[in-house]
């Protein structure tokens, strides 16, 4: 197992740096969405998504794209069938539990009334993006690396780590729906063994949930 995971946390001193540039990426998220009811959430994400990637390379905290160059598209292709998959499920599964859930629906209308604060989602692609690069690299990356080598508590502690900023959004759909996500996309990376895949999955999974296919 331990050729699923980098060496950046293999010192003492590397250890310390990659637990730092977590720690700035879960404040950075965290006040994003904490501000989001308030402020723009599109300047919310893209100033933590720039703080997040800033402080994992200032650090050298970032983790490897362990893979060949030629082996590049097809991982994304994967990714982004895979993307469209979990997108599908979404929309299976997220009506039935609106049903059950008291107060979910009014979450989800909330999430997505945030979603059209200026620009809107369509314009914001960048930024959704960039986002997608800045989780993928945290939390799928420098999350599972630090707590690897063991696989189950590097995917599960990654997955909740990701999940906590989702709390400070006063959503526990939101954390229950990030929680989810990050053991799927966490399986991914110990699959694949590198980004590639699992950011396609992500992208993929965003541009239809949040953009072209909402779920209300």
């Amino acid at each position: 197992m331990r050729a699923l995971f980098a060496d950046i946390a293999d010192t003492p001193t590397a250890r310390s740096r990659s637990i730092l540039a977590l720690a700035i990426a879960t404040a950075a998220f965290g006040a994003a969405l904490y501000t989001r009811r308030t402020g723009n959430v599109w300047l919310g994400v893209g100033i933590a998504s720039v703080c997040a990637l800033g402080s994992a390379l200032v650090l050298r905290a970032l983790p490897p794209f362990r893979v060949e160059r030629r082996a590049i598209p097809a991982e994304l292709a994967l990714g982004a069938v895979l993307g469209l998959g979990m997108a599908l499920l979404t929309h299976l599964l997220v009506p039935l539990a609106l049903g059950l859930l008291p107060g979910a629906e009014a979450q989800v209308d909330a999430l997505y009334a945030n979603l059209q604060h200026p620009p809107g989602p369509v314009a914001a692609l960048p930024v959704l993006a960039l986002a997608v690069v800045a989780e993928e690299v945290v939390w799928r990356g420098v999350a599972i690396d630090v707590l690897g080598p063991n696989a189950p508590r590097a995917l599960f502690g990654a997955a909740l780590l990701y999940a906590i900023p989702q709390v400070l959004s006063g959503s526990w759909l939101l954390f229950v729906l990030a929680l989810v996500c990050g053991v799927a996309w966490g399986l991914l990376r110990l699959w694949r063994g590198s980004l590639w895949a699992p950011m396609a999955t992500h992208f993929a999974w965003n541009l239809v949930v949040f953009v072209f296919w909402p779920l209300t």
